[in-house]
């Protein structure tokens, strides 16, 4: 191999675990203070898929200096955020509502439908007590 491909390998194996370790904070960071800012919704997609990123970062970057302690905290998040994810497509996928279960969009305009005890929730987390009566 050359002076050149060798270098290269060399930077990418010694640079890479720093690299993704970096990610991996961005992306913990990112997601929990756009979580607090409102800019994303915890029961959505975006948190769980970037705390999953996050997590598989860190679990890559751990290969370079390995730590058993640090490697089980992650794998717990990877695996809290897949079963978040699997449970968000099973509520997408297989529960509906019907036109009997939505409030009317006068008493409550800015609903927006959960699967738990079929419950309304409005943006700010207030229920829209006069759908729910």
């Amino acid at each position: 191999m050359n002076d050149t491909a060798s270098a290269l390998l060399s930077v990418l194996r010694d640079g890479a675990p720093g690299v993704l370790g970096v990610l991996s904070l961005v992306l913990y960071l990112g997601s929990y203070l756009s979580l607090q800012l409102g800019l994303i919704r915890g029961d959505g997609w975006v948190f769980p898929t970037f705390m999953l990123g996050a997590s598989l970062s860190m679990i890559l970057s751990l290969t370079a200096r390995f730590n058993p302690f640090s490697m089980m905290v992650e794998v717990a998040w990877a695996v809290i955020s897949v079963v978040g994810l699997i449970r968000l497509y099973i509520i997408y996928k297989y529960f509906h509502f019907t036109d009997g279960e939505q409030p009317p969009s006068d008493l409550c305009p800015d609903w927006q439908r959960t699967v738990s005890a079929n419950c309304f929730r409005l943006a700010s987390g207030a229920m829209c007590r006069r759908a729910m009566s």
